[in-house]
């Protein structure tokens, strides 16, 4: 599964360079600033279960997934997340239902998304 394989090339990285999982260094060396020859991991969305950027992470596949329910550990359990550029959290699926639009120029990451009550709510997302 490609979203598996996404989150072990992450936590390889991290073990790789020493940078911190769920560290801004670590996400930006993995998408915007990753090293020419290796190219990025991911788009440059990241999602993670718990607070803090912790637990499992589910990197945001261009232009979105509009379905977290094929990814059970994500669906309805996003915490946290970094985003470069902009990304769509919806609560239903198919990009319906409530939503929060967060936009990262440079960088963003929401350490707790309870901070705009929508923890653990998100079904969807789309990249923007």
């Amino acid at each position: 599964m490609k979203a598996q394989r996404i989150e072990d090339d992450l936590r390889e990285l991290s073990s790789r360079t020493g940078l911190p999982w769920g560290s801004k260094e670590l996400f930006l060396r993995a998408t915007t600033k990753a090293d020419p020859l290796e190219g990025p991991i991911f788009d440059p969305s990241l999602l993670f279960a718990n607070p803090g950027f912790g637990g499992s992470a589910l990197g945001v596949i261009y232009p979105g997934m509009p379905n977290l329910g094929l990814f059970p550990p994500m669906n309805n359990n996003v915490s946290s997340v970094m985003v470069v550029g902009g990304l769509g959290l919806f609560a239903g699926t198919f990009f319906t239902g409530p939503s929060r639009v967060l936009f990262g120029a440079p960088f963003f990451g929401l350490a707790a998304l309870a901070a705009i009550a929508f923890d653990n709510v998100t079904s969807s997302v789309l990249v923007v």
